[in-house]
């Protein structure tokens, strides 16, 4: 099963994990199929806290964007705005389902020395 690793502030993390944000906006999206995102929180924290299903994609200019997800977006309009500024194009992963790990996992279990700067693939095993 392919999953994106992806570094987020912890707050973000925070709204991804209890549902009220349902939106994970990004410049550039990946151009391979993934099923989810694998959630490392930034500092303090430094774990890989929880996975987020990916149900799909928005792409469009920033206004095209905001007006799509706005509602569930889990941040303001004006950071929304400081993001995407000088941007011609938005990307937004539609989240599903999450999982919060109940134990916080290292960069190191997934083979990967230190966070990524965007994301990265990370393959895992098909669980029964």
């Amino acid at each position: 099963m392919r999953k994106l690793l992806m570094s987020i502030g912890p707050e973000h993390v925070a709204h991804i994990l209890d549902g009220s944000k349902k939106f994970e906006f990004r410049r550039t999206l990946c151009r391979r199929k993934a099923e989810a995102i694998l959630l490392y929180a930034t500092a303090p924290a430094g774990l890989v806290v929880g996975e987020a299903e990916i149900l799909g994609t928005v792409m469009g200019t920033p206004e095209e964007v905001w007006a799509r997800t706005g509602h569930a977006a889990g941040i303001s309009r004006a950071e929304f705005d400081r993001y995407f500024a000088g941007k011609e194009r938005a990307g937004a992963y539609v989240l599903g389902r999450t999982t919060r790990f109940s134990r916080p996992r290292t960069l190191a279990e997934y083979g990967v020395s230190r966070p990524p700067q965007s994301f990265l693939y990370v393959e895992e095993p098909e669980r029964n």
